[in-house]
């Protein structure tokens, strides 16, 4: 059967929606009735919408993961939306656990103080849960994410495309092309590296050993994406950003199969690591959104991580190996505070 849900999240994600309002409804239920019965639906709504909110909040991040082709700009409304429903959850989770504990001796005037308490805490998960929906929303209806839109070809009115700024200083490769950085590039750019002209595609880079294409410009948080054809390259490629001082981060992939994404502060960390196939050309990008991080080949989200936001640095490519690199393109996307 050819289902409409993209994933499982927004199957789910009813549930604590209608579950969290009505544990606080029959909590207040609980307190204008003497009725034990009352008291136990409570806390059994309680657990219900924690149990709820954790398969909500695991289907999520399974979603965020697995969508393709997410516009740079979005990636940090994901995080926010993420960090929410972290928070929601947390909270969720703490009000049933009071409220469980309540229920073992309701008498005591200690557990009253304890069903008050969850009571509290489960009024500012309710508060909280109505941002994370609303940031949810936004995703949907006003980003489109994981929405499909029908093919009309009678519609489509591309916008005219000129020809990008040049750079601002003699010495920096990249263009300005409304609202990103882009870099086409020419082996008269890679002075001092051995490289060629592909005809229509940029560059191939002769790599022996370890070299490195280093960007003039500062930035905060970014994604960068690079074009590359690595079929006749073996070795490691690293897209990094925010390199200031010794710290920053990478997203390192390796034609043998292994994709990791680094951290360092200045000790080196690996965040998150996964298997993917490297042959031929693909889009690579890494996303550092505040402290969200992914990696991301062909417009899919491999390895995803968290650290802390660094300050403003420079961003570059690196080859560690052997063979020739096909550099199509490099763009580099400003990101804004959601």
């Amino acid at each position: 059967m050819d289902l409409a849900l993209p994933n499982l999240h927004p199957a789910l994600v009813h549930f604590p929606v209608v579950l969290v309002p009505m544990a606080l409804l029959v909590e207040a239920l609980s307190a204008l009735s003497p009725e034990a019965a009352v008291r136990r639906a409570a806390a059994g709504t309680w657990a219900l919408a924690a149990l709820s909110a954790v398969a909500t909040y695991l289907a999520g991040r399974a979603a965020a993961d697995g969508l393709t082709d997410v516009p740079a700009q979005v990636q940090p409304h994901i995080g926010a939306h993420s960090d929410w429903a972290t928070a929601t959850l947390v909270l969720i989770i703490g009000a049933a656990a009071l409220r469980a504990v309540a229920e073992l001796r309701t008498e005591s005037a200690p557990m009253r103080l304890v069903r008050a308490a969850g009571v509290c805490v489960g009024l500012a998960a309710g508060a909280v849960l109505f941002v994370t929906a609303d940031k949810g929303g936004a995703l949907v209806y006003r980003h489109a994410v994981a929405v499909t839109v029908p093919e009309c070809p009678a519609c489509e009115a591309p916008a005219p495309r000129g020809e990008p700024a040049p750079a601002a200083d003699g010495g920096e490769l990249l263009s300005e092309e409304g609202g990103l950085f882009a870099w086409a590039p020419r082996s008269a750019d890679l002075e001092g590296l051995a490289a060629r002209e592909w005809p229509e595609r940029g560059v191939a880079l002769i790599v022996d050993g370890s070299q490195e294409v280093l960007f003039d410009r500062v930035f905060g948080d970014v994604q960068v994406n690079a074009w590359l054809d690595l079929t006749a390259f073996d070795g490691e490629v690293e897209l990094l950003h925010h390199q200031s001082n010794g710290t920053g981060g990478a997203f390192v992939l390796a034609t043998t199969g292994e994709a990791r994404l680094v951290d360092r502060t200045p000790e080196l960390s690996v965040l998150d690591s996964a298997a993917v196939e490297l042959t031929g050309r693909h889009a690579l990008a890494v996303n550092a959104a505040g402290y969200h991080l992914k990696g991301l080949v062909d417009g899919r989200t491999v390895v995803h991580g968290h650290a802390a936001a660094h300050p403003e640095g420079r961003i570059s490519l690196r080859f560690e190996g052997t063979g020739v690199i096909g550099i199509e393109r490099v763009e580099i996307v400003p990101l804004e505070e959601p």
